[in-house]
């Protein structure tokens, strides 16, 4: 059986460095059962730390791997809903989760995200399956986004166009997410950071591909996001 693998990622609270950083990986082996997290020492980590990343909580150690079997780590399954909230149920129903599944299958649904913090855990990276939160919306976006809903362009299903962005100062690899929306094209955001690397590439060489919108949600209560849009991404190679 294969070893699944999210990316931990973590986003300063300075307003001024928005982007969000690969820190780190945690790897489940279904059959043995056996979860595993260390730190990921790229360029990523490196930039994180010059603007304040320390540690997640409960590893601080960088250069240590830690392991734990049978359950995921105690520190991490704190961030998953719990079972006694009254909202559990719509909360599982939401994400399309039943009571019975693995607390590693419901934080690749919740990525363990909490208000009082910067971090989530995504998906690694897979060229033939590529989803992804818009990163970079702000409360200059909302009227056109909120029109684009009125006027049924911003809905689940719609196309998207993606344009580099090759410019831009806080990612080289940078890539614009545009609403077609009648005669205009409304910009919704961007591709996070995180997977911008990996698909600037394929863009550049001209490479077929279809964007189009998962799911819609908006007047997020995650942070300080006002929109929240899953991307579906696939290239033609």
């Amino acid at each position: 059986m294969v070893v699944k693998e999210l990316w931990l990622i973590w986003r300063s609270g300075d307003a001024a460095h928005r982007s969000r950083y690969k820190v780190g990986i945690l790897q489940w082996d279904p059959e043995a059962d056996t979860y595993t997290f260390r730190y990921d020492h790229g360029d990523d980590l490196e930039a994180a730390r010059k603007i304040g990343f320390v540690s997640f909580p409960g590893f601080e150690d960088l250069n240590k791997t830690y392991k734990i079997e049978n359950k995921l780590f105690s520190n991490i399954a704190a961030r998953l809903p719990k079972p006694e909230r009254d909202d559990y149920l719509d909360i599982l129903n939401r994400y399309d989760l039943d009571a019975f599944d693995k607390q590693f299958t419901i934080l690749v649904a919740t990525r363990g995200r909490q208000i009082t913090d910067n971090f989530e855990f995504v998906p690694a990276f897979q060229k033939n399956k590529v989803e992804f939160d818009v990163a970079g919306v702000d409360h200059r976006q909302i009227d056109d986004l909120n029109k684009s809903v009125e006027e049924g362009y911003l809905v689940s299903g719609a196309r998207l166009n993606l344009e580099r962005e090759k410019n831009n100062r806080y990612d080289s690899s940078a890539i614009r997410i545009l609403l077609p929306a009648g005669k205009r094209k409304v910009f919704i955001g961007y591709v996070p950071k995180y997977y911008s690397k990996y698909l600037a590439e394929k863009l550049d060489a001209g490479t077929d591909y279809s964007a189009v919108i998962a799911k819609v949600d908006l007047g997020s209560k995650i942070r300080d996001e006002k929109i929240s849009a899953v991307v579906r991404l696939k290239f033609a190679e």
